[in-house]
């Protein structure tokens, strides 16, 4: 440990907030090196204030280091859904088990392959994921006015089996993404409803310009509920939306804009500002990236 670091880890539970200030910018921006040496001197003291202190530096430098892999993987050409639920998980909770997770989802993605041949029609693909993930897996939905940030974090819908209609099918599209299988979500407020279409895999983000046609069917991502066009009609009609417009399935950017536009808002509802300002500059870093 080198002079400066030492001299400022001895500066963090100054009485002068304007030193800690300059003191906790230092170390910020020293990035993720310095995260070891904090929690050693987080361990090594009863202070509580240092304690606070200490944990505001550690979650500030693991937020920027999460900014930094969000704009990385947004910048590829077909990104990761998956990858990207992780990144958001471990903003909540950084020591998440990464292995333990990887290991569930290579099961899904086997439990569902093994179910579907390629002779399937659209319900019968839907009908497999509602198998799956509903019946032999347990997953549960909560509606937007009882779920929690949890519901939203991959490791604890995955733990608990309970998520909202967001993670869940984010968790569908995530497991999609290794299987080849054109299932995208599509633009209904208020609902998450995925439907099969026939496009080239790993296409969504040009899927939504391509000559194709309407599912017959459509999956609903909060308890498995699959409805007709028909009945998807019935409800746009409800809202007073145009059912002329040809329903095209939505590119992962704009997917991953609604979820965390769903997550801000479940922060705010939890009077909790400081993270929904934090997912707030995650969804202006996605918006640049939308069309």
């Amino acid at each position: 440990m080198n002079d400066k670091i030492y001299a400022l880890l001895q500066l963090i539970d100054d009485p002068d907030e304007e030193v800690y200030t300059v003191v906790a910018h230092e170390l910020i921006e020293m990035g993720s090196t310095i995260v070891p040496q904090l929690e050693r001197v987080w361990e090594s003291s009863q202070n509580g204030l240092l304690h606070y202190r200490v944990e505001h530096i550690i979650h500030r430098v693991q937020f920027n280091h999460l900014c930094d892999e969000f704009s990385t993987a947004l910048s590829q050409k077909y990104i990761s859904l998956y990858e990207i639920m992780l990144l958001i998980a471990q903003y909540r909770y950084p020591q998440l088990n990464r292995a333990g997770i990887d290991a569930f989802m290579v099961k899904l993605k086997k439990d569902i392959w093994l179910e579907l041949n390629n002779q399937m029609s659209s319900i019968e693909v839907l009908e497999v994921f509602k198998g799956i993930f509903y019946n032999y897996h347990s997953f549960k939905g909560t509606g937007l006015k009882n779920t929690t940030p949890d519901h939203f974090m991959l490791n604890k819908v995955l733990e608990s089996k309970h998520g909202n209609a967001f993670s869940l099918g984010l968790l569908m599209l995530a497991v999609c993404e290794h299987l080849d299988i054109t299932l995208f979500a599509i633009n209904v407020p208020f609902q998450f409803l995925v439907g099969y279409f026939h496009i080239q895999a790993h296409d969504s983000d040009s899927a939504h310009n391509a000559n194709i046609n309407t599912p017959a069917v459509f999956l609903d991502a909060l308890d498995g509920t699959i409805y007709s066009w028909q009945e998807v009609e019935v409800y746009l009609r409800k809202l007073e939306l145009s059912t002329s417009v040809p329903v095209s399935p939505l590119d992962s950017r704009k997917v991953l804009y609604v979820y965390l536009l769903m997550l801000k808002n479940c922060y705010e509802k939890e009077k909790d500002t400081t993270s929904a300002d934090e997912i707030n500059t995650l969804i202006k870093k996605v918006a640049l990236y939308i069309q």
